[in-house]
């Protein structure tokens, strides 16, 4: 059996995620993940702090509900306000901003502890279907020398970044930093899409390829995270179809939609 070493969860969603999907994440979560696992939440403001804390109350000693995420993110937010795409969520970074803000916070906060632990961002649109054992979820996080693992998608133009583990280390430290800094330097901008799955993955391109464990290496599409063994526990509610039907999509059925869309409506 491999042995994990302590595990700290990091996620963040918006108000109007809460009654969507976001309570039942969390609620699930409080239900199935082991009671020692830290679990930094990270909200826009306090309208849904009360709400959050009652749902985490059966593990609220391993909790850890913020809001905000900040002043270095405020001030992105402030000046950045206007650049967002109201239609293209590549070119959304304020949108996107919060991941990278919250796990640099948590990051923050969990490197106080004498024995800092292993780190898991985790989307707030991933229900927890059975379970979680460190057993099972070692298989997903760093291997050996690896540092991060995470969802790469060979026939896509960037990752799946709902799922990212992080060893404990210097590496960690760097990466994140050097992430945050794309945002605070307002650097990201001179990027080809201003998201957090391409940023991701041209920050990983210039760190040695040992250091990151690819999950879903070998499995094709677009939505992989179906075809791992995360979503024997974990269902990633990606994407406004999967929320509105109130589960994961496979390929088949996105093309299907997507073709859908497209056909002129027929008179009635």
């Amino acid at each position: 059996m491999r042995q994990m070493p302590p595990l700290a969860v990091c996620t963040t969603f918006p108000n109007d995620a809460w009654p969507v999907y976001a309570r039942l994440a969390l609620e699930t979560f409080a239900q199935n993940w082991p009671k020692d696992t830290q679990l930094f939440v990270f909200l826009d403001d306090g309208t849904l702090k009360n709400d959050v804390v009652a749902t985490l109350a059966p593990r609220a000693d391993a909790s850890h509900v913020s809001v905000g995420k900040g002043a270095a993110h405020d001030a992105f937010l402030d000046r950045n306000a206007c650049r967002d795409s109201d239609r293209d969520f590549r070119f959304q970074a304020c949108r996107f901003s919060h991941k990278i803000a919250a796990l640099k916070a948590a990051l923050d906060q969990i490197e106080q502890a004498p024995a800092p632990p292993a780190l898991l961002w985790l989307d707030a649109d991933v229900i927890t279907t059975a379970p979680i054992t460190y057993e099972w979820l070692a298989q997903f996080m760093p291997q050996g020398d690896a540092r991060f693992s995470y969802l790469g998608r060979d026939q896509f133009q960037y990752s799946e970044c709902g799922f990212i583990g992080f060893a404990p280390g210097p590496e960690r430290r760097a990466f994140i930093d050097d992430f945050w800094s794309l945002y605070e330097s307002d650097a990201l901008f001179l990027q080809t899409q201003w998201h957090d799955s391409w940023l991701f993955d041209r920050l990983r391109e210039q760190r040695p390829t040992e250091q990151f464990q690819n999950i879903a290496a070998g499995v094709g599409g677009i939505h992989v995270w179906l075809n791992t063994r995360l979503i024997e526990r974990l269902d990633h509610w990606k994407g406004p179809v999967a929320k509105q039907m109130k589960r994961s999509i496979t390929d088949i059925e996105a093309l299907e939609i997507a073709r859908q869309a497209r056909e002129p409506q027929k008179p009635t």
